[in-house]
């Protein structure tokens, strides 16, 4: 999974041969409900569009950071994923890959800072960096090497086009994008859905319906949740109540 240079990587994410890539748009979103906020930007490049964030909220009490980023390709259709959940001193990562037909992939790693300080996280990312985060090591955790977890494949989610990711508002451009929906017009489909904060993936049925250029009606479990989403041109949320608004764009 290629990023975007200078974007909201997670630490310890591939880092490859990068596609150039143009920023479309930066925007902050505050959470409503809790104690929350979330610095997105969307890049696009010939590899397809990118999503990459980092959301800082609290969790029952609990200051919580996440960053992640999802790259797709042209047509919008999920192709990769890496989230990073730091809660005090440990971070855990989850790495989504779809392959042919669209089977899902999963790896999972905790990563502990070292006691030792600032220099010594340094001396992690840059191994990190040094490896693309793929290649024999998953990081350096008090100077010892971490071998780098197995991909395991997901059954459940295998054939959905779209990642739904539970703690942020920016998926909800995927399906719309991919889907090009019009107005009056309403489609179902399964995503591979990232619930938060264990971060566990299982298939979630959705619907949209079009109400107009700039409301998008949204069900998950046949109705159980529903919201009707205000967006933008690009169709990136404006408002998700009672979830989220959009407090600031660039």
């Amino acid at each position: 999974m290629t990023l975007p240079p200078q974007d909201d990587t997670p630490p310890g994410a591939p880092s490859g041969r990068r596609a150039s890539s143009r920023l479309v748009r930066a925007l902050l979103w505050r959470r409503l409900d809790i104690a929350g906020i979330e610095y997105f930007r969307l890049w696009e490049s010939a590899a397809g569009p990118r999503l990459t964030g980092t959301v800082v909220m609290a969790e029952a009490g609990i200051p919580l950071r996440l960053k992640y980023a999802v790259a797709c390709a042209p047509d919008w259709t999920s192709r990769g994923v890496h989230v990073a959940l730091t809660r005090g001193a440990v971070t855990r990562h989850l790495k989504l890959t779809a392959g042919d037909g669209q089977r899902w992939w999963r790896s999972t790693d905790e990563a502990p800072r070292a006691a030792a300080g600032p220099h010594r996280e340094a001396v992690r990312e840059a191994a990190n960096a040094g490896t693309g985060g793929a290649v024999g090591l998953a990081g350096v955790a008090g100077g010892n090497p971490r071998p780098v977890p197995a991909a395991v494949e997901i059954p459940a989610v295998a054939g959905c086009l779209d990642v739904d990711l539970a703690f942020t508002p920016a998926t909800n451009i995927l399906p719309l994008r991919r889907l090009g929906l019009a107005v009056g017009e309403s489609r179902e489909m399964t995503a591979a859905w990232v619930r938060f904060p264990d971060l566990s993936v299982e298939p979630l049925a959705q619907r949209y319906t079009r109400l107009d250029e700039r409301r998008v009606r949204y069900e998950s479990r046949g109705g159980a949740f529903t919201a009707e989403l205000e967006v933008d041109e690009l169709g990136l949320v404006v408002r998700y109540p009672p979830l989220w608004e959009r407090v600031a764009v660039e």
